[in-house]
């Protein structure tokens, strides 16, 4: 990508030499409007030349065996996105339901407790409050 990137860097100030040296075949209608042109001339020229001569590189690329892996890691990406777009909601509503009653089994659990030995007060008292601070956050 660097080289790559150098290259169109030394195509659009003009040097059109570097392209044949990466095997680009250029008409003189383009090596001239590549050396002369505008900028804007000579980005449209760019474009239109290495998609001339590296046109269809991606789908070569994407029947070889690695570009097979690479659509297979894609789509595998996409399902990821569609499942979790229809979980998030499911998700969301049933965090939410469980911080909306958090407050009423806190007060069941301290009640409990409250009426039960010391070891279970050191739970309501250490444990309970973050885990639902905890909750409720999520």
């Amino acid at each position: 990508m660097l080289s790559m990137a150098n290259l169109v860097g030394k195509v659009m100030t003009g040097n059109v030499g570097a392209l044949t040296r990466y095997g680009v075949t250029l008409n003189d209608t383009q090596k001239k409007m590549l050396q002369n042109g505008t900028e804007a001339q000579r980005a449209a020229m760019l474009v239109e030349v290495l998609g001339q001569n590296f046109g269809g590189l991606a789908e070569a690329m994407a029947n070889t065996p690695e570009g097979k892996i690479v659509q297979i890691k894609n789509a595998w990406g996409d399902m990821q996105e569609v499942i979790g777009g229809k979980l998030y909601p499911v998700v969301t509503a049933f965090f939410g339901y469980v911080a909306s009653v958090m407050p009423t089994i806190q007060n069941i659990v301290v009640s409990a407790i409250d009426s039960a030995s010391v070891p279970l007060v050191w739970i309501k008292d250490n444990v309970l409050p973050p885990l639902s601070t905890a909750f409720q956050a999520v």
